[in-house]
């Protein structure tokens, strides 16, 4: 067995290969675990388990957990640490390569501290078919926490892309005390439930991004305005979805008025 100078060695090693941030605020991981409702047969996909001050609750509570940590010291001295007399199975991987097909036959629900790099990505991977949660309590970094959550007026292509497969909300924020080595930012623990079905078809995913990268980046524009850009640029000729989200304010019976900005439409009006 590591002696405990090996494991720190092997943690420090992690640390500032990764930049990861670990969660050292007991207080902090018992409300994000709260947050998740566990219940008794609840399966858990923990990403980045870091020391584990997550983990150790999530296996207390839930009949199984797979906890997926790209170090591949960490996700050793996990597993001794943690592997006997808990349903607990500790995966080195790529969290963005992981497939949960391969460890879940039914619904399972992802908790994590998510490295701020990866945030975005690792969220929307997981809200694609196939690999969604049936929910899912991550921290990341609380500005891109309030961005997925945002609300009309101030959404843009992360809040809309996010929103329209699930609901988002921000729980509460987390100082950088709460980690160790500290954060330069603040952080924040966000829930989002994915809906039975997403709004919009899979297949057009990829059309209805270009339609808001079209019409999102300057929220200032009015909507009339940025759809007679898009389509100056040819991005119209690309799909009908891209030509009816430029066309909103044309197609809506006065619902939507050009003169609304497209930071300001709703999930539902997307």
């Amino acid at each position: 067995m590591p002696s405990s100078r090996n494991t720190l060695r092997r943690t420090a090693l992690g640390q500032s290969r990764l930049g990861q941030n670990f969660l050292i605020d007991r207080n902090i991981a018992r409300r994000i675990v709260a947050a998740a409702a566990i219940e008794p047969g609840d399966e858990v996909l923990e990403i980045g388990p870091g020391r584990g001050a997550l983990t150790r609750l999530l296996v207390e509570r839930a009949s199984k957990v797979v906890a997926v940590e790209l170090d591949e010291a960490l996700a050793a001295d996990l597993q001794v640490r943690m592997g006997d007399g808990y349903a607990l199975t500790v995966v080195q991987q790529d969290a963005l390569e992981f497939d949960p097909a391969v460890y879940f036959d039914g619904p399972f629900k992802l908790v994590a501290n998510l490295p701020y790099y990866v945030a975005t990505p690792l969220v929307r991977r997981y809200l694609a078919p196939h690999r969604t949660p049936s929910e899912m309590v991550v921290m990341m970094q609380r500005e891109v926490a309030n961005n997925m959550t945002a609300s009309p007026g101030k959404m843009g292509l992360l809040s809309v892309m996010v929103q329209l497969h699930a609901s988002a909300k921000t729980l509460f924020s987390v100082p950088p005390k709460a980690f160790r080595p500290r954060p330069k930012v603040a952080s924040a623990v966000v829930k989002l439930k994915p809906y039975p079905e997403p709004a919009i078809p899979v297949g057009d995913t990829d059309m209805v991004s270009l339609a808001l990268i079209a019409l999102l980046p300057l929220a200032s524009v009015l909507l009339e305005n940025r759809c007679t850009t898009a389509s100056g640029e040819g991005l119209l000729q690309f799909s009908d979805l891209v030509t009816s989200a430029c066309s909103l304010w044309l197609v809506s019976n006065g619902n939507i008025e050009g003169s609304r900005r497209p930071a300001t439409l709703s999930i539902d009006e997307w």
